[in-house]
């Protein structure tokens, strides 16, 4: 017995077959408009098997999971990903060489468009398998100085193996899991699991072999007070930090908050907050006012807020 959605999938067919090649095309393209063009190709995609695509924006051509609704799905649809990010970094290292630690790298679009200065070392670090795929070919295809170095690992604030949580459709809130999973405003508590190596970055990147100015990226979802607590010899050293401030993120992961602000506040002398929905400051100012402020937000913020944070050194 045909159900009711496929006897209307049978008339929409008829209809269509019966109009004019012309007005055929114009009501499929309006379908496809009303439905989302990105919702549309992934929906084909799915149904032929199709679990990457590449696309071809301002860092060349890049691949990534069709399943992504963020960071791939931008990219096909602007070309670009961060580009006030990537002016600022590119600021930091000017004309001259230097390290870039690009932590939760995802497919590579923080790194690839700063890595176009061969003086510049990139080192990114990714643990989830099918993202470090992309990341790989991505670096490939995009880098040809060999000035990437690839680290298929998570970091935290000791050495070990983690419990990893997938999200099933954005790629860039897969999560470290280190407390017990417990019932989230996302279903965090229902997703697959991997396991992950994790390592501290002052273990695996010593300070003093890595070319200065060093500029860092952390965007880990949540574990960015592990991250920092396990470097503090290289950010100490480091002219430059961005990083994501979710403090949902943070309470499930487990890190001091506190104790992450204290040392910024005492490595770094400007900072600023910027895609700021629930306010702050935008501009440059003392570092110590920044993580005022961070405190502040972090007692009110909500699941879904969120700021990116730059701090940088007085030159």
């Amino acid at each position: 017995m045909s159900t009711p959605a496929t006897w209307v999938k049978t008339l929409v067919k008829r209809a269509l077959k019966a109009l004019p090649s012309h007005t055929r095309q114009a009501v499929m393209e309006h379908l496809i408009e009303q439905a989302g063009t990105y919702q549309v190709l992934r929906d084909l995609a799915r149904r032929h098997h199709v679990e990457s695509l590449k696309a071809r924006g301002e860092y060349g051509l890049i691949e990534g999971d069709i399943r992504d609704s963020e960071i791939f799905r931008s990219y096909t649809m602007r070309g670009v990903w961060t580009p006030e990010l990537d002016r600022e970094l590119a600021n930091v290292f000017g004309s001259g060489g230097g390290s870039l630690i690009d932590v939760g790298a995802n497919i590579g679009l923080s790194t690839i468009p700063i890595a176009r200065n061969p003086l510049v070392i990139c080192h990114c670090f990714e643990p989830e398998p099918h993202n470090f795929a992309h990341l790989t070919f991505n670096v490939t295809e995009n880098c040809p100085s060999g000035n990437v170095v690839l680290h298929n690992l998570a970091l935290f604030d000791r050495s070990a193996e983690l419990e990893f949580e997938l999200s099933s459709n954005n790629m860039g809130d897969h999560r470290v899991r280190v407390l017990p999973a417990s019932k989230g405003a996302y279903a965090e508590e229902a997703r697959e699991t991997i396991r992950v190596r994790a390592v501290r970055l002052d273990d695996v990147l010593p300070v003093e072999l890595l070319r200065l100015p060093i500029a860092v990226k952390i965007d880990t979802q949540g574990a960015e007070a592990q991250v920092i607590a396990g470097a503090p010899a290289v950010l100490q050293k480091a002219a430059f930090l961005h990083m994501e401030f979710w403090p949902y993120g943070m309470r499930r992961a487990g890190g001091s908050v506190p104790d992450m602000l204290r040392f910024l506040c005492a490595h770094f002398t400007e900072a600023k907050l910027t895609f700021a929905d629930m306010g702050g400051t935008a501009s440059w100012v003392a570092a110590a006012q920044i993580c005022r402020e961070l405190e502040q937000l972090e007692r009110k913020a909500g699941d879904t807020d969120f700021w990116n944070v730059t701090f940088r050194k007085n030159s």
